[in-house]
């Protein structure tokens, strides 16, 4: 922040925008000191604005703001460009790019949380440049890695019920939070539990270290609406609510 208490100048994401009036948009970004903001930036969509493009969905910026005491939102004054993280993507990748976005436009983090999430989100949006196949199991890694943080934490080897590691895993309890080993199956049958295929419980097994295996494998519509769903379910039971992503149900 600057001297000033209601001027602020910050590095973020944009998450989503909105029109509003004729001439200008309000966002809101992940900023890195801030977290979830709400930004209105009036005027930007004029013809002879120069910050026309700059306030696009998943560009990092580095912006300067200023709060208004009587408003949840910030007044934008003036920014730039760091990085464009969409440009050139296929249509694929865009989608999962964008639901990242969209997740964290969902989601709320404690103050001591958000350098970690941004750096976590932008490292995503990084390495996501240079998949060119089974970009879906990297978002998965991704939701992972955020479970972890938040405490929530999903292990793909580990039974839930008796804590083996390495075995194959049959189903998911939603209420447990966890995967079910075969061996651990039946005595489960009265929980809220979700079957797992043999070829999704095969992907499962390698998630935690997906990287190394993106280019051996082949990942099917059945499988992506397997773990779609269990993923989406995971954080419906914690934020007991329908969590839905819009933006998966493009792929």
């Amino acid at each position: 922040m600057t001297n000033s208490s209601r001027d602020i100048k910050t590095t973020g994401i944009v998450l989503k925008k909105n029109k509003f009036r004729e001439t200008s948009v309000i966002f809101n970004l992940f900023s890195l000191e801030l977290g979830r903001i709400s930004v209105i930036a009036k005027g930007v969509r004029k013809n002879k604005s120069k910050y026309i493009g700059l306030i696009d969905i998943l560009n990092e910026v580095e912006l300067e703001l200023y709060k208004n005491p009587e408003s949840n939102l910030y007044l934008f004054k003036s920014g730039r460009l760091l990085n464009n993280y969409t440009y050139g993507n296929s249509y694929r990748k865009q989608v999962l790019l964008s639901a990242a976005a969209e997740l964290y436009n969902k989601l709320s983090f404690p103050d001591d949380e958000v350098g970690q999430m941004y750096q976590l989100l932008k490292n995503y949006l990084v390495f996501m440049q240079q998949v060119n196949k089974n970009g879906i199991a990297i978002f998965w890694r991704f939701l992972l890695r955020i479970f972890k943080i938040m405490g929530i934490n999903l292990e793909p080897n580990v039974c839930i019920k008796c804590g083996e590691i390495g075995n194959k895993m049959v189903a998911f309890s939603v209420h447990s939070s966890g995967f079910i080993c075969q061996n651990c199956y039946r005595q489960s049958q009265a929980d809220f539990v979700v079957g797992i295929s043999a070829k999704t419980a095969e992907i499962l097994a390698i998630l935690p270290n997906i990287g190394n295996y993106l280019n051996q494998i082949e990942i099917s519509d059945k499988i992506i609406k397997e773990l779609n769903n269990i993923f989406l379910l995971h954080l419906s039971e914690h934020f007991h609510q329908n969590f839905r992503l819009k933006s998966l149900e493009m792929l």
